[in-house]
């Protein structure tokens, strides 16, 4: 089953960074990834996601790794709340938040390096509480403009 898993996860990748209104795109459409497991290679690099819904709540990422490098999230809504980033490395390098509804309340990390350098646009609900929660080992990084106001 885990083989199956990355395939999907692969696939789903190439399908949403193919331009929307083009045959075979799936941006747009909407993904329930609630609660999956994501232990493997998941390539989300130079993804739009500008409609339509997006689920990774109650999630688990575990690792090696999972690319949003260069990942635009310019309208609709994406969900990491009740996430848990367990392990890996998780990349939003070069993100743009531009619009929509892109939230991480509640999320959890656990463990291994979750990095957000660079990334452009207005900050992700609930990011900063999620990350300021944080009290197991791991590393989380923030553009300076995110960075948490010390009190």
């Amino acid at each position: 089953m885990r083989e199956v898993r990355h395939t999907i996860l692969r696939l789903l990748g190439d399908h949403y960074r193919i331009p929307e209104g083009t045959h075979r795109s799936w941006q747009g459409c909407n993904l329930d990834l609630t609660g999956v497991t994501i232990d493997g290679v998941m390539d989300f690099h130079g993804v739009v996601f500008s409609k339509g819904s997006v689920s990774f709540e109650g999630a688990t990422f575990s690792g090696p790794a999972v690319y949003f490098l260069g990942a635009w999230f310019s309208g609709g809504e994406v969900a990491f709340s009740h996430a848990t980033f367990d392990g890996g490395t998780v990349v939003f390098i070069d993100a743009r938040f531009s619009g929509g509804e892109v939230a991480f309340n509640r999320a959890r990390f656990n463990g291994g390096t979750v990095s957000f350098d660079d990334a452009t646009g207005p900050i992700p609900s609930g990011l900063l509480d999620s990350v300021s929660a944080t009290t197991a080992a791991g590393t989380v990084t923030l553009p300076s403009s995110w960075q948490i106001p010390n009190p």
